[in-house]
């Protein structure tokens, strides 16, 4: 994908996926430019999986000081897609969660939007 083995942060892993979303497009236009019946795709995924530190406060008064709490190490996920009539590429997150052995039964992911 044309990052570290293990991306760190929203940078390297949105490239990663915005990487690999335009490698497997590239990919599969090669294979149909050696054959004459097929068309071109109308898109292609590409998914790429991260960590980053962050603060996630859980209370009130966490969310109050959250810049006294420590950073936590949690897994997050970016998702791009290309598409045959554009030059962009749309990329999503999806951030997941501090996975410890106390709630490890109670993870819980959200997505949101990013270009």
């Amino acid at each position: 994908s044309g990052v570290s083995d293990q991306p760190f942060g929203d940078v390297e892993t949105r490239e990663g996926a915005m990487n690999r979303a335009k490698a497997a497009y590239d990919a599969a236009c090669a294979d149909i430019d050696s054959e004459d019946d097929y068309e071109h795709p109308d898109f292609a995924v590409g998914l790429e999986g991260g960590l980053e530190k962050q603060h996630y406060p859980q209370t009130e008064s966490e969310k109050q000081n959250s810049q006294n709490m420590p950073e936590e190490l949690w897994c997050m996920a970016w998702m791009a897609i290309v598409g045959s009539s554009s030059k962009s590429c749309t990329a999503a997150k999806a951030q997941g969660d501090n996975f410890s052995s106390e709630d490890k039964d109670q993870a819980s992911t959200s997505w949101g939007y990013a270009k």
